[in-house]
């Protein structure tokens, strides 16, 4: 049903066109199949897939009120899916694509399942403001932070099977653990790396700061410092390839 106040759907099947789809508010599927078919999706409210399958297809969706997956499956395709607000999943399924994902709002996982997407799918949080991230347990495959505000990891530790990048603002562990498996790559803002132990497949920081506390700092492969400020945790930094450090300030805090 398209009204005035949005669009719910409950059964059957909605197939998009060749122009923007844009309900004048909130877009509710409880049922059926919405498949965007290619077409570009613009909602001014919020997004809530309750059951039925939501497809997003090759084009831009864009919600301007926030995702909530708590029921039936969210699944990205080949173009962009920006929430601009929060994401909450709490039960049904969310699939990543293979498309950008981004994000400026809170991420919250309670309970269903996530399935980041495969190859070069990235995760991007760009919020202004301070965004929280609770993984659930699920593992992203790759995650950046390009907003100006702080990404700050609570409830659950965080794994990432590829890459992880900051390239703004702050990403704050916040005492949680990181598991990162590829490239963890500094190149602006900071990193704090808190009380709980971080594990990189490789750790490169080419300007920011990035600051270690009482928790390890483990890196899985080659450091590499071009610019900017590495201070080491005051318990142990490990690295099991090889150190290449050609500029910047490097502090070893007695660890």
């Amino acid at each position: 049903t398209l009204g005035a106040s949005g669009y719910s759907q409950a059964a059957g099947t909605f197939t998009g066109g060749a122009t923007t789809f844009a309900p004048n508010g909130p877009l509710v599927l409880s049922g059926g199949a919405f498949n965007a078919n290619g077409a570009a999706v613009t909602s001014s409210g919020l997004i809530t897939v309750s059951g039925g399958t939501y497809s997003a297809g090759g084009a831009t969706q864009t919600f301007n009120a926030g995702l909530t997956v708590s029921g039936g499956t969210y699944s990205g395709g080949a173009g962009t899916t920006d929430v601009n607000g929060d994401l909450t999943l709490s039960s049904g399924t969310l699939n990543g694509g293979s498309g950008p994902f981004t994000v400026s709002g809170n991420w919250s996982k309670s309970g269903g399942t996530f399935t980041p997407g495969g190859g070069a799918n990235t995760v991007t949080f760009d919020g202004a403001g301070t965004q929280t991230l609770n993984a659930g347990s699920a593992s992203f495959n790759n995650l950046s932070h390009s907003g100006a505000g702080t990404l700050r990891v609570i409830t659950s530790a965080l794994t990432v099977a590829g890459t992880l990048d900051n390239s703004n603002g702050t990403f704050d562990a916040n005492g949680l653990a990181v598991d990162v498996t590829g490239l963890a790559t500094l190149n602006f803002g900071s990193y704090l790396a808190g009380g709980a132990t971080q594990t990189f497949g490789g750790l490169t920081v080419n300007n920011g700061t990035f600051t270690g506390a009482v928790g390890v700092v483990d890196v899985n492969g080659t450091y590499t410092q071009t610019n900017g400020t590495f201070t080491a945790p005051s318990s142990t930094f490990s690295v099991s390839g090889n150190f290449a450090r050609t500029a910047g300030t490097f502090a070893s805090n007695g660890g």
